[in-house]
């Protein structure tokens, strides 16, 4: 068996390196290939190498990227990946496109990106975002820099109520926060739309009814679900700014079958290149330029930024980026400080497939309504949350009528009208102080149950004679108490999420329950039906589309994890 340490040594002694994925032109279309004799680990050490000619502070020629196997990306051509005839399911999965000025301006988003762009750069904004996040954590600095999450976040450490508002958007009166991330949202799920054939298909519509995607800002939103803005002052490494996001890296908390949207919204002197763009596993990359927006899966592609800083070579040289012909669009006050600035809109996994205890209560009330682009979006989101968690939700409205005798309870019906939310919110607090409570007991009697454990491990290690601190002795050791604790936590668990059969009702019920009225009109305001009905058809069924999907993002695998698990990720076997 060939050790992953001479699979690196032999990588490292290739004079030339091989390509993980071909491009190829067919058909009129720049086409992915695998090479499908590579192996996943193989896949994952080349995946990592960044070739030296993208550490340069100019343009490069195409002979000299030709030399180390690297392609440019050509703008307004979307990359499509070929699978084999097995994987014959809809739905489009690993596709990259870089828009530019002049595509923008045809699909009639430049407007209002040069509009984002420079309320985002206005001279105040940075040092606003930077005294609110600091003021409320005192490790953003050191941990973050001036990466700011500006939506909704996740913390997996924090389960329950998991998914909740970042603190930036709790302030969002103060910077506009609300505004913005409308905006960012909404070009980037229509560019989406526009330009990645299929982008509904493949079981996707399916899944967003079925589990109750959390998709906010927009009311044909279906593709994206968080803002994260990344700033660098000109004069400031990158590393140093934005820390561990300088890094390559692929974005592991990123739905798989999902795009994010990299929008390039920097404001440079003439003397600074803003350097290149690489998606490392594909050996593609493109110069970062003004204005432009780059859509890709970045949770199946490792990526990262190379060569920024002033030219080395003089004015007027051929090496220089030039203009666009829309430069003039782009101009900015004077008194606009120069700034690396991406605005990156991404697919959360934990928000596109959400469990409802994973979320804070606070979404479920006015502030929540907030990031929705209407009460009825708003209303109808907690509707499908409902149907699509409606055992567990009753057996903890069960549980809570049985403590608190909570005279409000309610199965979807006439007689409780409205009553929707409140019932959400209600059983969701109470879920969690029950939680925190029987944590508190499991934490105490487990750790009882761990050490025995553990003191069998190590007993029968020392009764077997065998040497206890070496390094091979002490895994395998370790590897039975991990097993045997791993049973009594999944024992844990399922006595958690027992619940109750489903006793489903008519989807008008399911309306009523989170009607509104409607605070200009005084009208009583229902859900859509076909909403209902859709979340209702669809939820707790298999949908083999989707599976087809997420087995071609484990196809594309370059080493990260591909799951469609709230919370947890497993390995595909690949090779």
């Amino acid at each position: 068996m060939v050790t992953r340490d001479a699979i690196h040594k032999a990588i490292e002694a290739e004079t030339k390196s091989k390509r993980i994925f071909s491009i190829q032109e067919k058909g009129g279309k720049c086409v992915m290939v695998r090479d499908p004799a590579m192996t996943q680990v193989e896949r994952k050490l080349r995946s990592t190498r960044i070739p030296t000619v993208l550490q340069e502070t100019h343009l490069t020629t195409s002979r000299q990227l030709k030399e180390d196997e690297v392609v440019e990306l050509v703008p307004n051509t979307l990359y499509e990946v070929e699978f084999p005839a097995k994987f014959g399911g809809p739905g489009e999965v690993g596709s990259v496109i870089k828009l530019n000025m002049e595509r923008l301006q045809e699909l009639g988003l430049l407007e209002e990106f040069l509009e984002v762009r420079r309320e985002l750069l206005h001279k105040d904004k940075l040092p606003l975002l930077v005294r609110i996040s600091h003021e409320k954590d005192s490790w953003h600095e050191r941990k973050r820099g001036t990466v700011f999450q500006t939506s909704l976040t996740r913390n997996p450490m924090s389960d329950p109520w998991s998914i909740h508002f970042s603190n930036i958007q709790r302030r969002q009166d103060e910077w506009n926060g609300k505004s913005i991330n409308e905006r960012l949202m909404k070009l980037v799920s229509k560019a989406t739309k526009m330009v990645i054939p299929n982008i509904r298909g493949g079981g996707r519509e399916e899944r967003w009814h079925a589990v109750a995607s959390m998709t906010p800002y927009w009311e044909d939103n279906q593709e994206v679900t968080s803002i994260q803005l990344n700033y660098t002052p000109q004069a400031t490494s990158v590393n140093d700014s934005i820390k561990k996001f300088a890094a390559s890296h692929t974005d592991t908390g990123d739905d798989p079958t999902g795009y994010s949207g990299l929008c390039m919204m920097g404001h440079f002197d003439d003397d600074h290149f803003a350097g290149r763009f690489n998606l490392t596993p594909l050996r593609l990359t493109t110069v970062i330029e003004k204005c432009e927006m780059l859509l890709f899966p970045a949770k199946l592609w490792m990526h990262c930024s190379s060569g920024s800083g002033t030219y080395d070579v003089p004015p007027n040289d051929p090496r220089r980026l030039p203009p666009s012909p829309l430069d003039h669009l782009t101009r900015l006050p004077k008194r606009t400080p120069f700034m690396r600035l991406n605005a990156v809109v991404f697919p959360n996994k934990r928000c596109l497939n959400p469990t409802w205890r994973q979320i804070h209560p606070e979404l479920f009330s006015e502030k929540g309504c907030d990031i929705f682009p209407s009460m009825k979006a708003h209303q109808e989101y907690m509707m499908r949350l409902w149907i699509a968690n409606e055992s567990e939700i009753m057996h903890w409205i069960e549980k809570m009528l049985a403590a608190e005798d909570y005279p409000e309870y309610a199965r979807p019906g006439e007689s409780y009208q409205g009553k929707g939310p409140s019932l959400l919110t209600r059983t969701t607090e109470f879920m969690m102080k029950t939680h925190k409570a029987q944590n508190k007991k499991w934490y105490g009697d487990i750790k009882i149950k761990m050490k025995e454990n553990d003191d069998k491990a190590e007993r029968k290690a020392r009764e077997d004679g065998l040497p206890y601190e070496d390094p091979k002795v002490k895994a395998a050791r370790v590897s039975k108490e991990n097993a045997a604790n791993g049973k009594l936590r999944d024992e844990y668990n399922a006595e958690q999420r027992k619940v109750l059969p489903v006793q489903r009702v008519s989807p008008e019920d399911y309306c009523r329950l989170f009607s509104w009225v409607d605070p200009d009109t005084g009208d009583l305001e229902y859900p859509s039906e076909e909403c209902a009905s859709k979340t209702l058809e669809w939820s707790g069924k298999p949908n083999d589309k989707f599976d087809q999907l997420l087995d071609k993002a484990k196809y594309l695998n370059c080493g990260t994890r591909v799951s469609n698990v709230q919370g947890g990720s497993v390995i595909p076997k690949v090779t």
